[in-house]
Order: C-alpha cells, then structure tokens, then sequence
C-alpha cells in the first residue's frame, strides 16, 4: 500500500542529469534530444500511479519526521519586527525558516496548480503544463537555455570579479589575462553571457560599482580576433556574428499616420528606431566542470517555467495562532477556521502550535480527500490534510518538545528529579485536533456539522483564492469557474465566505484576510486596471461589524534577479527593501 506522501527524489540518478560542462558544450541537436529525455524522465517518475514524484528533491520518511517534530520548539517569538514608520502596521513577520516544506510532499499535485500571470482566465499555465504538454515543448527549450544552460540564475557559474572569486585564486581587473590563463583548464569552464538595457552606460556602471569586469562589443571582436576568445565561448551570444552593439526590443515599429507627410513620418521612424535600441555589454561566467546538474536544476523548474503555487508557511501559521489569541486563557482550548485551507501550510501550523487549539479548514479541491493510504501500518482512506495530522500526531510528536518545557530546562529544571522532569516533558505533549470538510467556503455555513461551530469560532484566518489567478484544480466547484466574471466571484464566493467566518466568529476575536488586488485589462467596469480585492473585502467585513484594525506584513524571499525597489508591497528593514505580502487584521467586538 502506497503512503500518503512522496518520498525522496531519484532525480540525481536519471539519465538526463549530465554535468553542466556537457550541457554547455551540447550542440542544438544535442540539446533538443536532452531536453526530450529530460521531460520524459520527469514525467515518468511524476505520472508514477503508486507514487506520483514531482521534480523536487523532498526528505525520507525519516527525515520528515525529524522535520516536523522540531516545529512545536521553535522559537516563533523571534519573527516579530516592530515597523514604527508605517502608523497602519501591525508589525513585520521575517520567516525565513524551511523546517515545514515537507508538508508539501503530502500534495504531488500541488505544482500542477495553474497560473496566469495575464490579465484574465485565459493562458494559465503550471509547472506540469510545461513538461507534460507538448504544445509547450518549445516555451520549455527556451526557459531551459535561459535559467539553466546560459545560467540567469548563477546557479552553476560565477560572473568574473576583480577580487571575489569564489573557488579560483585569481584577482585583477583585465579579461584577457583571465581567459587566457584559463582557456582549456580542466577544472573550470569559460563562456560570455550578453546583458542587455537601453541606457549602455548605466549598466555597465552597475555592474562595475559591485566589482564585475565587464566587456564591450568592440573589446569581444578584438579579442576574438587576437583568438583570446573563441566560437564554444561565443556560443549563447549567436557566434561572433552575434555580437553587436546593439539589438533592439520587441516593440513593433511605429505606423505612418493618415495625415502626417513622409519627411515627418521618416523623422518619427528614426526617432523610435533610437527609442528601440538595447544596449548590449558582457560578463565573462566560469564554471566548475565537475558538477552536474541536479539538484539545482530544480529551482529553474519552479523560477524558470511560469510561476509555481507556494504554500504557506506553517511557522507563519503558527505564529499568527498564537499571536492573536493571546488574550484567550493559554490552558483554554482554542478553534481556528481556515476556509481555504491550500495546501497543507495552515493546519501543519496548527497541528504544532504550543497550545491546546482545535483546526476547522474548508477545501473543494477534490484531489485533497479521499486518500487510501497507509502510514505505521494502518490503512484509511481520509483528505490530505488529515494525513498531515496523522503523520504529525503519531509519529513526530513523540520527539517533541515545547518551548515552555525548554525554557524551563534551563531555568528550574536543576531543580527538579528525573521524574518531575519527564511528568513536565509529557504535559506538553499535547495532540491538537482537526476538522476538514471538503466543500466550498462560500457553501459550508449550509453543513449540519459545521453548525456546531457558530459563534465559537475564537480565530479566522487564510489566504483566499484571488478569483482566477491561482486555479487549483479544474474542478467545477472551485470558485474562479464557479463565478465567471468578478462580480459573480465577489458577490458569490467572497461575500459569502466573509459572511460566515464574520458570523461564526466569537466575539472579542480577531480575523486576519491575507489578500491583494490583481491587476487585469482596464476596461469601463474596470477603469483602473485591477480588481480591488483588498477594498471589496475590508468593506464586507466593515459591513459585518468588524473593526480594521492595520496590516501586518509578511516578508517574502527575494526572487533572484528582481529589483525590489519600486514594488507596491515593499518595506525597509535594516537598510534593505523587501517585499512583503499584506495580512489585513480586524477585530469582532
């Protein structure tokens, strides 16, 4: 009998993981036969019926449990930033931890969930799509020669500093003398990367202020034509041929207007021509021979192709648990509900918080229930998220330790004999307690047995679907095709779904919606050109009676190669802006 969750990866072992030096030297025939191989092993292993593997590395039984067992004991207290700049802030959440990632193992479909990055339904694309789609095929050769071959994601190479250069003894501020005295080295690799911008001086100074040797057009022919540089390093900058001062965007070029004569018309298309130049300058990148290509290949899969779903982070979760019902009795049994209840994140988070808490979490998604499985011996068949339980309770939580019982391990516990201890050890063993309904948020107020629950409710919290741009699954009942355009959505599912965790809620608790507007086409119904998710909703719940009370902030990690200057939910945090995700807080009086 299957277990309810993937195990650790046999990726380094497929045919397809060559050393990046191979791949580098492939010609493009070469690359296209490698690139089928590739997708046919991921597919193999991830269309597996007994046990479906997507492209990720994951942990072993053992180490899962290992994983989740330290959850409880950490210190969450210490995620906590004051944000005294921001009178709207609540505070600042850095999380950075990757203890509660093998949550995700419980969900093989979870990097099947569609994305669209557009402006409508239409064009969602997942991480599945692009290797199982053959339409895709050709979308996938191009991100792999992007991310993975050429490498923008500096996983394999480094671009040549005048002084740090990680795993070579060289320092100096000329190319030449670095290719030429690395040419053919056994342990290291040579190529250009090209870097383009329509203003040349301005990356060049960029990169040259961190310490990056950069090269010109002109400096690359002249070395080609000393032979310093020669075609294999050439290869991803199109050949020598390829090296030109400047290409231009892809923006189309201007049309001649009706009324305007061709000498004005001639002067507009050589303006636009200036307008459409980029700017080209290059980075020498060198590189280990020796390495192969995975397991860092695996993040151009999630980076690289679209945009993966994400969990959230049960630490988070955690946190966010026992931060907002401190007011409540701390030997009080608490009920959070969770009326998106995703991909595990939230109720792992529940399951390890360091009190006595019971989880209510709704999810239409029906390939999160019905599950038969078998974990320690025992066969049931239950939803995802009850086998996440069920993994913690029995088999983590043995090795748990709360973080009282730590704290006073060093405080009293000198005090106390061997029995006392492991009386005290074992109070804080608690196992906290689950109910998951498979049905929709907007729906669920009409179930007999979550009736139990009106009123009592002591803590509300998720982070809903933001109407078409995550599409969990396909079926009917999830709510983007369930309500075709946004007033359908925000009247059918977001009113409705507010209403009841509003309703249900005690009072004198605390409701946290973790949400943003997207953006869409601007039309007459939409003249901005975003759908106000965060206004529809803090007016709903304004209407139910709570009470605003600020956003707390949500740090997110930095994706490689962004600029987070600029960015709408951005905040400054010793020195440096990151990008945040907004948790908007109300309060039932």
């Amino acid at each position: 009998m299957a277990k309810p969750f993937y195990e650790k990866s046999n990726i380094v072992n497929f045919e397809s993981n060559v050393l990046y030096d191979d791949l580098v030297k492939m010609s493009f025939d070469e690359l296209d036969k490698w690139i089928d191989r590739l997708r046919e092993e991921i597919m193999e292993q991830w269309d597996d019926p007994d046990s479906p593997t997507p492209p990720t590395i994951g942990k072993n039984e053992e180490d899962m449990i290992k994983a989740f067992s330290q959850l409880r004991s950490y210190d969450v207290d210490d995620f906590y930033i004051d944000d005294p700049d921001d009178p709207e802030s609540l505070g600042i959440i850095a999380n950075f931890s990757k203890h509660a990632g093998t949550v995700n193992q419980f969900f093989p479909t979870m990097l099947k969930t569609r994305i669209t990055s557009g402006v409508n339904v239409a064009g969602a694309r997942s991480v599945y799509d692009y290797f199982a789609d053959d339409k895709m095929r050709s979308q996938f050769k191009h991100a792999m020669l992007r991310t993975l071959i050429k490498d923008s994601m500096c996983s394999y190479t480094k671009s040549l500093h005048t002084t740090k250069n990680p795993d070579i003894d060289w320092t100096g501020d000329n190319a030449t003398d670095f290719i030429t005295e690395y040419t053919n080295n056994e342990d290291f690799g040579i190529f250009l990367r090209p870097y383009e911008d329509k203003d040349l001086d301005k990356i060049l100074n960029k990169y040259r202020k961190q310490g990056y040797i950069t090269l010109v057009p002109s400096e690359v022919r002249e070395m080609y034509k000393n032979g310093i540089v020669d075609d294999a390093m050439l290869k991803y900058c199109g050949g020598i041929e390829g090296i030109q001062d400047y290409t231009h965007s892809e923006r189309k070029p201007i049309k001649q207007k009706r009324k305007e004569t061709d000498e004005e018309f001639a002067e507009r298309q050589r303006l636009d021509e200036i307008d459409r130049r980029l700017y080209t300058m290059y980075l020498v990148r060198y590189y280990p021979r020796k390495f192969k290509i995975f397991p860092k290949a695996l993040q151009t899969f999630r980076l690289g192709l679209g945009q993966p779903a994400v969990n959230f982070p049960a630490l988070t979760a955690r946190f966010l648990y026992e931060f907002f019902t401190k007011h409540i009795p701390q030997d009080q049994k608490i009920t959070v509900y969770d009326p998106s209840s995703g991909w595990g994140g939230r109720i792992l988070g529940a399951l390890s918080t360091a009190r006595p808490l019971h989880y209510v979490g709704t999810d239409p998604n029906t390939d999160n229930h019905n599950i038969t499985a078998e974990v320690d011996g025992e066969v049931k068949t239950q939803s995802r998220y009850e086998w996440v339980a069920d993994f913690y309770n029995k088999l983590a939580m043995p090795d748990t330790e709360h973080p009282e019982y730590i704290k006073m391990y060093k405080r009293d516990f000198k005090k106390l004999d061997p029995a006392e201890i492991e009386e005290k050890r074992n109070s804080f063993r608690f196992e906290n307690t689950h109910h998951v309904f498979n049905q929709g948020s907007e729906v669920i107020s009409e179930h007999p047995d979550f009736q139990q629950y009106k009123g009592k409710l002591d803590f509300v919290f998720t982070s809903p679907p933001y109407f078409f741009r995550e599409q969990y699954s396909q079926d009917e009942t999830q709510s983007f095709k369930a309500y075709g355009t946004y007033e359908e959505w925000r009247d059918g599912f977001l009113y409705n779904t507010l209403k009841t965790a509003s309703e249900w809620l005690n009072n004198e608790r605390y409701l946290v919606w973790n949400i943003a507007d997207i953006k869409v086409n601007k039309t007459k119904a939409c003249p901005t050109g975003w759908l106000p998710l965060q206004q529809d909703s803090r007016k709903f719940l304004e209407e139910f009676g709570l009470e605003y009370k600020g956003v707390i902030k949500m740090l997110m990690t930095s994706m490689i190669g962004v600029d987070q200057e600029g960015l709408e939910n951005s905040v400054k945090v010793d020195g440096k802006i990151m990008k945040h995700e907004p948790m908007y807080v109300f309060w039932k009086p």
